[in-house]
């Protein structure tokens, strides 16, 4: 789990979002549309790994290299005729319509069908689970298509509507609603929003006792301290996050967190703490059960550590 500039390293692209939004929603629309109700109730256990969630794309203020988005990943025209053709169809019809777009990767087709039913539901006063699971699909929708001025109120609504109970189920969907937000407000530069809602979200799994949450939170907001130049408030989040996932012997998320606190040494200028984390990251990710999953980040590693070598000797030989 890196942050802005080391995506580029890594070379994270718009294409890891759909993948992982694609499989979401094959799991919440495909496995829904067998069930009776008129909407399907959703699958979705609240359960999620932020690691996941970081080949997200950012917006215009982002530093990522970013690959243009394929034209079914962005909105899809309908004409007056196309949208009066919906409006003859049931709730259910939309939705398997929507589903079967989905199953395609057509997420600009899926878009104006999933709003067309949330906005019939909404203007219905609908406030049924149903509903609410629309909802959360349609802001998914928005953040692929790189709506996320859209998709920012919605998660918004959500992040609200989980913070009224103190239920083990709301404060999970509360944090992950809360990532999502965050992750939209990045995306449009609005950094201080950003780093309230994670702040709030890692209030939450504290309180919560939910560790994986809290080194998930604290390893984002390092890394964001990071990009903030605030390195003063970067080490000791960063170093949660090291604690706990080693404490879980996560060695994928481990692998990143000591990669970011290597980097948050070398941006203060301490080489050598910095090639002891690289040094210990590296040596994660050469573990054969993770060897393609930390396959590019042991690329990054190494040329880190090399540039570190070369300057090291380039030193020493100029003060001889």
């Amino acid at each position: 789990m890196l942050y802005l500039k080391d995506y580029v390293f890594l070379g994270i692209s718009y294409s890891l979002l759909v993948v992982t939004f694609s499989t979401l929603f094959q799991e919440l629309i495909m496995n829904d549309s067998h069930h009776s109700s008129s909407l399907a109730h959703c699958s979705h256990d609240h359960k999620h790994d932020h690691d996941d969630h970081h080949g997200h794309e950012h917006g215009p203020n982002c530093q990522h290299a970013h690959e243009e988005p394929v034209k079914r990943h962005e909105r899809f025209p309908m004409s007056e005729i196309q949208l009066e053709q919906l409006s003859n169809k049931s709730d259910q019809d939309l939705l398997n319509m929507a589903s079967e777009f989905v199953a395609l990767d057509e997420f600009g087709k899926a878009l104006p069908v999933f709003e067309f039913l949330y906005k019939k539901m909404k203007n219905q006063k609908d406030n049924s689970e149903d509903f609410l699971n629309l909802r959360h699909q349609l802001a998914l929708v928005y953040g692929i298509v790189n709506e996320h001025a859209n998709a920012l109120p919605l998660w918004s609504e959500m992040v609200d509507f989980h913070s009224a109970s103190d239920d083990p189920v709301h404060q999970s969907a509360f944090i992950d609603a809360s990532f999502a937000l965050a992750l939209s407000q990045e995306h449009l530069g609005l950094w201080q929003d950003f780093e309230n809602t994670m702040k709030k979200a890692l209030s939450v799994a504290e309180k919560a006792n939910y560790d994986e949450e809290v080194a998930n939170l604290c390893h984002e907001l390092g890394d964001f301290y990071r990009n903030q130049n605030r390195l003063q408030e970067a080490f000791p989040v960063l170093e949660v996050a090291c604690k706990l996932r080693e404490k879980f012997n996560d060695v994928v998320g481990l692998s990143h967190a000591f990669t970011s606190m290597g980097f948050a040494y070398f941006e203060n200028n301490e080489q050598e703490k910095a090639s002891g984390f690289w040094e210990k990251a590296l040596h994660l990710s050469k573990d054969e059960n993770f060897a393609d999953e930390l396959a590019d980040l042991k690329g990054i590693l190494e040329e880190q550590l090399s540039i570190l070598k070369n300057a090291s000797l380039k030193n020493k030989l100029t003060q001889f």
